[in-house]
């Protein structure tokens, strides 16, 4: 995008109290490592705008005197209007229309397993992945055992396994959990392309088939339906990305290289959806972390970080995963906005056999707290008062801005 002021988010002043705001930010960062004005800066900073520069030409003497000033005006005037972007012109939505973004769903077994589903299948939809009904019970209790092991514990043929199923009921997870909506609201169902089971062979049709055409299906969803809330409990991550390059037999420099590709695409299409629909409010998951199981740092533009969750917008709420303490789980990644329930939780399968079993993740918990909004939505709550009643637990204070559902 051209213009700075055109980008998503809550936060858009002129040029030179960017300038003026980053240079003391980066000051900040530089002399006490503070995590919410690093967020602040990667969240203001311009292309070909570098504030490390400057610091580097004061004199050090005036470092310290800096600092102070940085905290002081950060505090008072910027980090009250950072946490606050969210709720900038919250308005109720009484009988809201949710639209549920994820993996493609037979609609059939849907009602078959789950009966009192109210729900729309979204004309843009993808064609579904049939599921094995005869092997998706042992596959489900395999997924869940993989929780408590470590990826180098399992066989390739148990990770094809896992991977495979984990595609397949990853839709009716979200779906299960959403579908608790006040009796007036309506969901919708748009089921787009899941992760290639074989990996990503070639760059140039997988972004075009899987990122280009797929937004564009979510763009013509948006405009029939103009939910109020959009569900996105998948996201997308470099790590991720190379991985599957690799096993699509890419070699590992071409890997990273294309990696950044598929990353770059990703970024710019979410940019537009979540410019092009501010009344929209994109309740997204934070993601699990990497391949090593532990949750890493959402930091705003940064291209390691997983999308759309590291875009800054103001229609979007990031959610991480809580455990039972009400402490953050140790696979969610931080730097998000709210918390809740990821751990453990009784989830849809779609298998006839097997029609629950427990499942933990980021996705899990922004399915609960989608339905959590809309729930307060229908009731006639704003979205500030909604956000106004989370509760910080002291060990989530410096880990999401708002804080976790009351329990």
């Amino acid at each position: 995008m051209d213009d700075f002021n055109s980008l998503p988010g809550g936060f858009a002043p002129g040029l030179d109290q960017i300038k003026r705001t980053a240079t003391l930010a980066a000051i900040g960062v530089v002399i006490n490592g503070n995590q919410e004005t690093a967020l602040l800066l990667q969240t203001i900073s311009l292309p070909g705008l570098d504030p490390f520069i400057i610091i580097f030409r004061m004199k050090k003497r005036y470092w310290i005197p800096a600092a102070i000033l940085s905290a002081i005006l950060l505090k008072v005037f910027f980090m009250d209007r950072l946490h606050s972007v969210h709720l900038a012109d919250s308005k109720p939505s009484p009988h809201p229309t949710v639209l549920v973004v994820d993996m493609p769903v037979d609609h059939l077994i849907l009602r078959e397993t789950l009966p009192d589903l109210q729900i729309e299948i979204a004309p843009q939809s993808r064609a579904v992945l049939p599921m094995d009904q005869k092997t998706c019970a042992s596959d489900l209790e395999l997924l869940e055992k993989s929780d408590q092991r470590t990826a180098t514990s399992l066989s390739p043929s148990d990770i094809t396994r896992i991977k495979k199923i984990a595609i397949q009921t990853h839709g009716y997870h979200i779906l299960g959990l959403v579908s608790r909506l006040p009796q007036s609201g309506k969901l919708i169902h748009l089921g787009l392309s899941p992760a290639p089971e074989n990996g990503i062979r070639d760059v140039e049709s997988y972004i075009q088939s899987a990122i280009t055409e797929d937004m564009t299906r979510l763009r013509e969803a948006l405009k029939q339906y103009q939910p109020a809330l959009v569900q996105l409990a998948s996201s997308d991550t470099f790590e991720e990305n190379e991985q599957d390059l690799i096993l699509g037999g890419h070699a590992s420099p071409d890997a990273r290289r294309d990696a950044r590709r598929i990353m770059a695409a990703w970024k710019q299409e979410w940019e537009r959806i979540l410019h092009d629909f501010p009344d929209t409010i994109f309740v997204v998951a934070a993601g699990n972390g990497g391949i090593d199981g532990i949750g890493d740092q959402i930091i705003p533009g940064n291209p390691d970080s997983p999308l759309p969750a590291s875009i800054p917008a103001k229609n979007m709420i990031r959610v991480s995963a809580s455990s039972k303490d009400g402490c953050l789980a140790g696979f969610s990644n931080t730097g998000s906005d709210v918390a809740t329930d990821g751990v453990e939780i009784l989830s849809a399968t779609g298998c006839k056999d097997k029609s629950t079993a427990h499942f933990s993740g980021t996705s899990q918990a922004s399915a609960l707290f989608t339905r959590y909004l809309a729930t307060g939505f229908d009731a006639g709550a704003s979205l500030q008062e909604l956000v106004s009643k989370l509760k910080k637990t002291p060990c989530i204070r410096d880990k999401v801005r708002f804080g976790g559902i009351p329990r």
